[in-house]
């Protein structure tokens, strides 16, 4: 078939963004001023259809004449030395393609059929002859070598163009299935697991080898081999995987600290299930919890909320971009698949990354933190920009331990109708006959083994097939699809296609009825060659699984032809107690159902926990520096700086709904305590907000965990949420738990998790703040011969809660000249794990601990008091409001005259405490409120029983701190933002 090459590119330099960015990028690199940088997009067109119409469907559908041009067959007009030629490899998704295709379809009026399309991206350099440096260069920061190909062209070796040969991908031997092999010694076992990709330990691959035996004489009956066919394999591996099963969090633990032991039978069970279980006593609104994709609570008379956090950590660490946006389009489709479907209104997202001028040594697989940043980042903004849902919230941490494995928090939240079709929105109804529909994108091998390879570490030999990318627009018309769909009643159940892909939903969703026949032959294919285990288990992404009835089936894949949405009918939920799977009539599975969710052996493990104690830094280290200089030198951290730069590329308008932005002020750059926002259904509207600080967890998990639901809350507080309509939930990333001869600390590790799940029980009932959901994920470290990088302990709380009225919404920046600054709560010297002892290479001992008592009791008369009249004052009583947490007083302080443009003058008449601490310290608990004059004598009356302190006015155009009436420190507000903004304000 005929193939012809089209160049995309910019007319003139200037409207060249990439190659400008990069031109500026490889000058700093090889300190050559003379580099320049132009790019295009190459594509391929195969097929006479395309190629005789290719002019007109350049000019019609793919160029903007005012800034871009294009060539046929030649390459662009440009002076370069080399051509960096980066395309992806055959079989990977490349979204720009399959967005091209549609708009081609319209154009043609017809649909593509063996005709096909790909691209490349083309970077024509000059001013460098090095070709080897800038190889190295490329494989590091332009192309991931996983997923993509890349090719460095001297322009010697090019005449008119490239030559044109279109990808495909390499066919394997096809093989029905294969017979594995368990009577072997334990060694070998293992081995086998490991290779194959599988990660089931002794014990389950014993459970496995016992089962086949106790079933021979049933198989032989059946015509089915003895011994596991490689799909069941695979099946049982992806079930009963610590990403699917949470294995850890069910494990029977026996723990130990100081003198005192117990046995903990679920760690799931007794500290987060038993929390909600209290809580739904008398929190009637939770309608679903723990059950579903998401958790589920009421937020008025016709509609519900539905919310989850997901992590995608390894195959961000080998994709950035494709595992990142994965993540995003993921958690989206789990709302989609909750109940009978839930619209998407906002997402969230919260990335734990090493230093951005990391210099140190990178291991095989790893790429340098500043490129998964960039990375991550694209894949997040792109997955939610580009499916019309705004992202609202989130968070950045910065550490050398996320170096091996990064952490990317996905989250989103959704509107559900209470009643729909007179069915309860939030409940599913799958049914005995109900046939098995699959609908979204195609399968193809990316994403093989993701649920597995996502519960071991990382290696230098992890999978490149275990990353897939997702297709945002796809999606969207996924989306809109089966939301018609479920206004219809066109389905009786639906889950999303996540890790495990059909394995994984197509199981689940059979424990209703319990049991389903699967015929994978037809599937709906990206390409031809893949094995029933690889279509089994792809986690090729924009899938859905739904439980149709046989009577709406013509009405719902005519619904899904509509909107250009792929479906196809593979199977039917029974009652037979077996998930069988099919390949052209011929059976390659047969599993019983309750070996499948209900075989695997329940682990014994051990813990151990003692307080760990660290080097406790002299104070005169840190009074060596100038306390103007300290404060900007804190400030331009990076956990602290402002993250604006990389927020702004998000969209947080889209849909109409946010109130509170993620940045505010006279120039909207203040940083937000979280976002609120008003679905467009309801009357009252939702506050969104996280708490995190891994920090902590060095020294104690419980205080850790503690902090992060106090702060999770305080920020909910300031926002104007009320304190008793508030939901949470957990996500929590941790260092590898279990004992091996390369994982000695393992009980240390896993005394960590037990003492963060105790506080996290103990602080959200004392919070009265139910979680809802939660996920975790258990193997974040990096292997590397004998070397080991494992990430500090993590947490992430993300909370939401019910704001009454727009009237009770505040914000973080000061309002008006004159108004007095009040801090509420205590400030304690708790200088352990803060930004200041890190800032000088110390971690200390004296970590915050929460009061929850003292606290919740707090920021509910701070909610009371915000809503309070007082005699003729008829203004806002809250001006302002912002949380401490980070960095402690002072950078809560720079934070709220940055937002304002204006200054503060603070002096603090007696203290207990040194200025350092005063400033510093992370005590929780503590708001910083700019209140009118007028109403001063209102406010000391109000919080009479809390701790306060009347701290200073604002106004002015310098934050001034004095101590006893001596100048301590003196900050043009100007300058307080230059050092915040200009730390990760890199391209």
């Amino acid at each position: 078939m005929e193939i012809k090459r089209v160049n995309l590119y910019p007319k003139s330099f200037e409207e060249d963004i990439l190659g400008r960015k990069l031109s500026k990028q490889l000058q700093e690199a090889f300190n050559e001023p003379k580099i320049q940088v132009r790019t295009s997009r190459s594509f391929l067109f195969q097929g006479e259809g395309l190629t005789k119409n290719l002019d007109q469907l350049v000019q019609n559908v793919m160029l903007d004449p005012i800034i871009s041009d294009y060539t046929l067959e030649s390459l662009p007009p440009f002076h370069f030395d080399i051509l960096l030629d980066i395309s992806y490899k055959a079989g990977v998704t490349d979204n720009l393609v399959r967005s091209l295709i549609h708009g081609v379809e319209l154009e043609l009026g017809r649909e593509l059929s063996g005709e096909e399309i790909q691209s490349a991206m083309f970077y024509f350099v000059s001013g460098i002859n090095d070709e080897r440096m800038l190889k190295a260069y490329a494989e590091k920061y332009l192309c991931n070598p996983l997923v993509e190909d890349l090719a460095v062209l001297p322009k010697a070796l090019l005449s008119k163009g490239r030559s044109n040969v279109m990808k495909t991908v390499p066919k394997e031997d096809f093989k029905l299935f294969e017979v594995i092999d368990l009577e072997q010694e334990d060694e070998a076992l293992l081995k086998f697991s490991s290779e194959a990709l599988l990660f089931l330990n002794l014990e389950e691959l014993k459970a496995i080898q016992a089962y086949y035996k106790a079933s021979k004489e049933e198989r032989r009956k059946e015509k089915l081999p003895e011994l596991p066919t490689d799909v069941e394999m695979e099946i049982l591996a992806q079930t009963w995987s610590e990403h699917c099963k949470h294995k850890i969090f069910a494990a029977t633990i026996e723990y130990e600290e100081e003198d005192r032991h117990e046995e903990i039978k679920s760690l799931y069970k007794t500290f987060i299930k038993e929390s909600t279980k209290r809580l739904m006593e008398h929190r009637k609104e939770l309608l679903s919890v723990f059950t579903d994709n998401a958790g589920v609570f009421q937020i008025d008379k016709q509609h519900a909320v539905a919310l989850k956090v997901e992590t995608h950590n390894s195959p961000s660490a080998l994709d950035p971009y494709g595992g990142a946006m994965t993540g995003i389009v993921g958690v989206n489709r789990d709302i989609l698949g909750t109940g009978l479907g839930a619209k998407p209104i906002f997402n969230t997202d919260v990335f734990c990354f090493g230093p951005p001028d990391y210099e140190g040594e990178l291991f095989p697989k790893m790429h340098h933190p500043k490129t998964i940043f960039k990375g991550v980042h694209k894949g997040v903004k792109e997955g939610s920009n580009e499916s019309g849902i705004p992202t609202v919230n989130g968070a950045m941490v910065f550490h050398e331990s996320f170096i091996g494995k990064p952490l990317v928090f996905c989250g989103t939240g959704g509107i559900l109708p209470l009643k729909i079709k007179e069915r309860e929105g939030y409940k599913k109804y799958l049914q005995k006959g109900d046939k098995i529909v699959i609908a979204g994108g195609g399968v193809g091998k990316d994403g093989i083994h993701g649920a597995t390879f996502s519960s071991g570490a990382l290696t230098e030999a992890s999978p490149t097939s275990s990353v897939q990318i997702g297709d945002p627009m796809t999606q969207k018309r996924l989306s809109d699809f089966l939301l018609e769909a479920r206004d219809r009643g066109l389905y009786n159940s639906i889950t999303d296609n996540g890790a495990g892909g059909i394995s994984s939903s197509v199981g689940e969703m059979a424990q209703e009825t319990g049991g389903a026949s699967v015929h994978l032959d037809r599937v709906i294919l990206k390409y031809p060659g893949l094995k029933p285990w690889q279509i089994m288990v792809s986690e090729s992404q924009e899938r859905m699984t739904f439980g149709v009835p046989e009577k709406t089936l013509d009405e719902f894949l005519q619904l899904a032809k509509r909107y250009g949405v792929l479906a196809c009918e593979i199977g039917e939920f029974n009652a037979s107690g077996f998930l069988e799977v099919f390949y052209q009539e011929e059976r390659v599975a047969k599993l019983s159902m309750d070996f499948l969710h209900q075989g695997i052996p329940t682990m014994r493990l051990k813990a151990k926990w003692s307080l760990p104690r660290f080097e406790e830094p002299s104070k005169e280290i840190f009074r060596k520096y100038v306390p103007n200089e300290l404060l900007l030198k804190i400030l331009a951290r990076p956990n602290i700086a402002s993250k604006e730069r990389w927020v702004r590329e998000y969209d947080h308008e889209v849909k109409g709904q946010s109130i509170v932005k993620p940045f505010e002020g006279v120039d909207h750059d203040g940083p937000s305590d979280g976002s609120v926002l008003k679905p467009l259904v309801s009357k009252v509207s939702l506050g969104v907000a996280c708490g995190i600080n891994p920090f902590y967890g060095q020294i104690d998990p419980y205080w850790m965990t503690a902090s992060c639901i106090d702060e999770a809350m305080r920020n909910l507080v300031c926002l104007g949420v009320n304190p008793e309509k508030t939901y949470c939930l957990d996500n929590f990333c941790w260092p590898d738990p279990i004992e091996s001869e390369t994982n000695k600390d393992a009980q240390y590790k896993l005394g960590q998790l037990v003492r963060a799940n105790k506080a996290l029980k103990d602080f959200t009932l004392l919070f009265d703040m139910p979680l809802i959901s939660g996920k975790d994920s258990m193997k974040n470290d990096y292997h590397y011969k004998d070397q080991k990088i494992s990430i500090l302990p993590t947490l992430l709380i993300t909370a939401i809660g019910i704001v009454e009225s727009t009237e009770d919404v505040h914000t973080s920046f000061f309002k008006s000249k004159g108004s007095l600054i009040y801090l509420l709560g205590e400030t304690k010297d708790e200088m352990g794990g803060s930004e200041l002892y890190r800032t000088f290479g110390f971690i200390g001992n004296g970590v915050p601990k929460a009061d929850g008592k003292l606290n919740q009791r707090l920021y509910q008369t701070f909610y009371e008091f915000s809503r309070a009249e007082f005699g003729q004052y008829s203004q806002r009583n809250v001006l302002a409001v912002h949380d401490l947490s980070e960095g402690g007083l002072i950078t809560a302080l720079a934070e709220m005259c940055i937002g304002a443009n204006m200054g503060a003058d603070i002096d603090f008449e007696f203290n207990v405490l040194d200025p350092l601490t005063l400033l510093y310290s992370e005590s929780q608990g503590r708001l910083l409120v700019e209140i009118d004059p007028k109403i001063q004598g209102f406010f000391e009356e109000f919080f009479q029983e809390f701790p306060y302190r009347l701290l200073g006015r604002t106004g002015g155009d310098k934050l001034r701190v004095s101590f006893q009436e001596k100048d301590y420190l003196n900050l043009d507000v100007q300058a307080l933002k230059k050092s915040f903004k200009e730390t990760l304000n890199f391209e």
